[in-house]
Formats: structure tokens, C-alpha cells, sequence
């Protein structure tokens, strides 16, 4: 069974398709009408299941304006077969096409180059995905609806000038490219009627018209891509006019092929289209600019207008920049001198942001230097899971230093890469890989990391009988008799002799396992409390070399027993963490209960 949706309004026209490819599987297809979409292919453990999440997914398209169509192939076929006869029609278009036509021609061969084409769709999931999406490429990040975004997308081994440009439809989760370089944005941006003036102080409905004529001679050479994007556009028909020069593109284009940058050329221009917006145009030549120019620019960047590529920029001219600029005429000058001096070349130091967000208004406007920061990571390399490690652990770093809830909260719960989940992935750390495994979506911290590589080395226990063991075999989850209100909010990565487990407790939104309450779940129910306000709280409690009793609800005395053990484990605690030993963790204990909502009330909540 196969059925066939589409939604089309004023501003966008788009399918999506699900067909029962097996007794226990779907598959999906979907994108912008006339291309051939994204395809996604999902399997269930039986064809009730299988039925049950399709009829969701269905239901949620329709109630979101989407309608279902039988005959679309027959439509789509005859469309692009009628769009191809005509854009291939008479030679006679070509006679009247001017010289300023025949220069975009001779841009648009790039289009040809690489593996990109106007069509071109990438799928990606919200959370992680759409944090390095919506944080990479976006030279100008400026929506009226706030959810949409143009912007140029870094590809490795490709000079700048040759990046391709797309637009991101945060909402479906689709990334499109539709211009092959800067230079050629233009004319593939405005070619779709549904992203019309979103990033111009001025919507350029007054001039489409002008822009559709100078479409047609385009079309008539470079058939396929174009005719796919335009089959679900409406204005086709205008497509057969010819535009003489003089238009605004037209000189638009000139200043653009001017090999001397004039600045005041470019604010006649300005001020004669003001519909443009101002920072793109800067951009396109800032090689060439001078303070006025740059200054302008980081402007720009505090007000968050540019994103990624004014970081790229910023970056490829710090030396200049700092000769340009001195330290009382941008906050961002600390900035300026890390990318100068910064050997990574790639990634800035965290630091450095946060000093910048200080020097800035100090630390209560820090967050428009970490917004800087946040797109300005991207600016280099590609999403590749490397950069996606280097980046996130940059800001983790900043949201460390500013002690960042908002930080925590965005991402809580997204999916990681692997690696991600902790700085310090040590390969021949058998424990590390199955707490990292057991973590799933979330992190292991780095203390916790750091112990699990002493405890494979160690070999034996060091408190009572205190196992570090990963959640291999669902001990959460039987403890709250599968009640996923309860063991989805518990990380286990301890168990001692009695069976009771340690954990993590993400008790609120913005909790992480950063800076979560280390938690006692007994093995019989009794004397679950917050032991300790984290996890490097929690294993300095564990120099006192004492279990915890849960019926007296209080703490053996010393273990003779692992004396030498936990003599080594002090050691290695001060070395890396610099904590000292704690002979009564009681108080420690009491503090942390004080400071968090009552765990034994919660788990009542849960379980009555």
C-alpha cells in the first residue's frame, strides 16, 4: 500500500509519502513537490505496531493541512513534460538575451560542479542534527516567521568562493541547496516564490516580475534542476519574458564583477535598492573593505545577524583586524587576538569567549559573545562527528564557566555521537565503553570517565564492596517495576554488595548528568535518599571507605578490609581532581539532601 500527500500554500509545495514495503516496515518520502525527496525507512517488531505508528504519523500530516493525492505522477509527468517543451522552445529567446544575461549564464556552469544541485534535500532530525544545522552555515540567520534560514554551507576542500548556498526549513527539518557560490545565490534564491524576501529588510514582491524575466533564459539552459524546483511554482508562465538591463540585479551584477571595491558605490547602490539587505552585500567583497566596512561587520555579529560565516571572516583577516581595530574600540578584540594566535585554526578557546562575554557588559551580557560562539565553531569544517566532538566539548566548556542551565536544557536528550558522550574514551576501558553504551543519549562525565579507567586498572574493590557496573541488564527499570515515569530519569552506574544501586537523578528539565544528584535506590525499597549534590561529591565520599546503611539510614564505620585499596584510591583522587579525604561523609550526605526535592517522596509519586 503506498499513499501520497501534498501541502501547498503561499509559500512552500511539498509531498509526503508513506508505503508498507514489508509486513513489519514503512518507508517514507518526502520534499519539495517535483524533486525526488528524502527517503527514510523504518521497521517494528510486528505489523500492529507497524500500523499503529503510520496511522499516527498520517493523521498528524492531515491535521497539519496536508491532502491526499492519487493521480500525482500523472500530474508531476505531464507538468515537467509541458515546462520542457516549452523552456526548450525557439532560439529566438537567445537572440534577444543581453550580455548581462549571457555573464549569469556563464556563472550558472557551476551549478555543474560538485555534488550539489538545486534539489539537493538533506534530512535532519531535531536536537543534535538541527544544533549543528542551525549553528553551521547561515550567513544571514534574519526570518519573519524566525524558523527559516539562508546561508552558505561549508564543504571541505572547496575554496569559500565556491560554497554552495542553501535554506533551511527548521520546521520540516529540510536543508536545500539552490545556488552553487555566493555569487550565484541570488537568482537561485529568488527563483522559489516560497522564500521571497524573508531575509531583506524589504519584501521584493514590487520587483518579481523584473527577477522572473531574467529567470527564463537560465531555464532554457540548464533544464532539469530548474524544471523540478519550478514545477510547484505558480509563476512559471512569467518565465518567458526577457528583462532588459538596467534592473536592479543588472547592477547589482556589475558592482559584483568590479575588480576595485568602492565603498562609495556600494552605498549609492544601497541606498537606491534599500531593500537589500546591507551585510550581504558587505560580505560579498569584504576581502576588499576597509575599517568602515568591518566595523560595520561586527556590529553585525553582536546582534547575532550573520552567524557562522561573519566568524569565517573574522577568522581569515584577524591579523588585519587587529591592527585595524584596539582594544577600546570592540569588546570582541580578545577574540580577534585568540584567532590570530590560535594554532587549532579551527576551533577558538572557550576561554577566550568567555572573557569576551565579560569584557561585553560583563557576565550579564555574556550570552550574545556565547551566541557568537555558537555559530562561529561551525565556521571551518563540515558536520563531521570529529567537529562535532571538538565543538561540543567548546561548549560544554563555556556553559561550564557560565554556569549555563539554558545550555543543558537545549540539548537534553539529543543523540550524541559515541564519542561525545565523554572526553575521555579510554579504548582499553571495558567499563567505560558499557557505562557509555548504558548512558545511551547521555554523557558520561568526565570524572565518572576518568574512574572507570581506574577502576579496570585497579582491579578489585576500593569501598566496601562498591562496584562501578553499567545498567547492562535493565536494573533501573525492574526497580521501578517498568513504570518509565521513574527509570527514564535514573542512571545507574554503581552497585554494591546488597544489590542496591547509585545513580544519577535527572529530576527537572536542564539536568544533566554534569550536575546531577548522585542518588541511593535500596535493594529492598528502604532508605532511598540524594547522596550526594554530584558525582565528584559522590566519589569523594567514597575516601571514607564506609557503606551506607539504609535501615539506620547512616554510615558504617572504616573497612579495614580495602585499606590499601582505598589508600590508592585517595591518591588518585587528589592527583586528578584535587579533593582531600573525607573521614565522615555524613555531613556531606545531609548537605545534599537539603539542597534537592525529597527523593523518597518522588519515588512514592511514582510508584502509588
Amino acid at each position: 500500500m503506498k499513499r501520497y500527500f501534498e501541502y501547498c500554500d503561499e509559500k512552500s509545495s511539498k509531498f509526503w509519502e508513506i508505503e508498507f514495503t514489508k509486513e513489519n516496515e514503512y518507508q517514507i518520502r518526502f520534499g519539495k513537490t517535483g524533486s525526488e525527496g528524502t527517503t527514510q525507512i523504518k521497521s517494528f517488531d510486528s505489523k500492529k505496531n507497524r500500523d499503529t505508528e503510520a496511522n499516527k504519523l498520517i493523521n498528524t500530516k492531515i491535521k497539519k493541512g496536508y491532502q491526499e493525492t492519487k493521480d500525482r505522477l500523472k500530474k508531476a509527468s505531464q507538468a515537467k513534460k509541458d515546462l520542457i517543451k516549452e523552456t526548450h522552445k525557439p532560439e529566438k529567446v537567445f537572440k534577444t538575451v543581453s550580455a548581462f544575461l549571457k555573464s549569469i549564464n556563464k556563472l550558472l556552469v557551476e551549478f555543474q560542479v560538485g555534488d550539489f544541485d538545486l534539489n539537493y534535500e538533506h534530512y535532519c532530525e531535531m536536537g543534535v542534527s538541527d544544533f549543528c544545522v542551525t549553528s553551521g552555515y547561515w550567513l544571514c540567520s534574519i526570518s519573519n516567521t524566525g524558523h527559516d534560514h539562508i546561508g552558505i554551507m561549508p564543504v571541505l576542500n572547496r575554496p569559500v568562493n565556491q560554497w554552495p548556498v542553501g535554506y533551511l526549513d527548521q520546521n520540516e527539518g529540510t536543508l536545500s541547496t539552490f545556488a552553487s557560490s555566493v555569487k550565484t545565490w541570488l537568482p537561485g534564491y529568488l527563483i522559489a516564490e516560497s522564500q521571497k524576501g524573508w531575509h531583506f529588510q524589504e519584501n521584493f514582491e514590487e520587483n518579481r516580475d523584473e527577477i522572473i524575466k531574467i529567470l527564463k533564459p537560465f531555464l532554457a539552459k540548464r533544464s532539469r534542476e530548474f524544471v523540478d524546483l519550478l514545477i510547484a511554482n505558480s509563476s512559471t508562465s512569467k518565465l518567458y519574458e526577457i528583462v532588459e538591463p538596467g534592473s536592479f540585479l543588472h547592477e547589482y551584477h556589475i558592482l559584483l564583477e568590479k575588480e576595485k571595491f568602492s565603498l562609495n558605490e556600494w552605498k549609492k547602490y544601497l541606498k537606491k535598492y534599500p531593500f537589500f539587505n546591507e551585510p550581504l552585500l558587505h560580505i560579498l567583497n569584504l576581502d576588499k573593505a576597509d575599517k568602515v566596512i568591518y566595523e560595520k561587520l561586527l556590529n553585525c555579529i553582536l546582534r547575532h545577524d550573520l552567524g557562522s560565516y561573519s566568524f569565517k571572516l573574522l577568522k581569515m583577516n584577524a591579523k588585519k583586524m587587529c591592527t585595524l581595530f584596539s582594544e577600546n574600540e570592540t569588546p570582541l578584540y580578545p577574540l580577534l587576538l585568540n584567532f590570530k594566535n590560535n594554532k587549532k585554526k579551527y576551533i577558538p578557546m572557550a576561554d577566550a569567549f568567555f572573557e569576551a562575554g565579560k569584557y561585553y557588559q560583563k557576565l550579564k551580557q555574556y550570552w550574545k559573545a556565547y551566541c557568537c560562539f555558537d555559530n562561529s565553531i561551525w565556521a571551518e569544517r563540515c558536520e563531521t562527528e570529529e567537529f562535532r566532538e571538538d565543538a561540543y566539548i567548546e561548549q560544554i566548556k563555556v556553559a561550564k564557566l557560565l554556569n549555563d542551565e539554558v545550555f543543558y536544557s537545549q540539548y537534553e536528550g539529543a543523540c550524541l555521537p559515541e564519542k561525545l558522550k565523554s572526553d575521555n574514551n579510554d579504548e582499553s576501558s571495558t567499563t567505560l565503553k558499557e557505562l557509555i553504551e548504558s548512558f545511551k543519549e547521555h554523557r558520561v562525565p568526565e570524572p565518572l570517565a576518568k574512574l572507570a579507567v581506574f577502576w579496570d586498572d585497579l582491579g578489585t574493590y576500593f569501598c566496601d564492596e562498591f562496584e562501578l557496573q553499567a545498567d547492562k541488564y535493565d536494573m533501573a527499570k525492574a526497580w521501578f517495576k517498568e513504570n518509565k515515569k521513574g527509570y527514564s530519569k535514573i542512571i545507574p552506574f554503581v552497585v554494591d554488595g546488597t544489590g542496591a544501586l547509585f545513580a544519577f537523578w535527572l529530576y527537572k528539565s536542564g539536568i544533566t548528568t554534569e550536575n546531577a544528584p548522585v542518588v541511593y535506590l535500596g535493594s529492598e525499597g528502604i532508605g532511598n535518599t540524594v547522596l550526594a549534590e554530584n558525582i565528584l561529591d559522590f566519589m569523594q565520599i567514597l575516601t571514607a571507605n564506609r557503606a551506607y546503611i539504609p535501615y539506620d539510614k547512616a554510615f558504617f564505620e572504616y573497612n579495614d578490609e580495602y585499606k590499601t585499596e582505598n589508600n590508592k584510591y585517595r591518591k588518585w583522587l587528589k592527583k586528578e581532581f584535587g579533593l582531600e579525604v573525607i573521614k565522615n561523609p555524613t555531613e556531606k550526605w545531609k548537605q545534599a539532601v537539603a539542597k534537592f526535592p525529597s527523593f523518597e517522596q518522588w519515588i512514592t509519586t511514582i510508584l502509588k
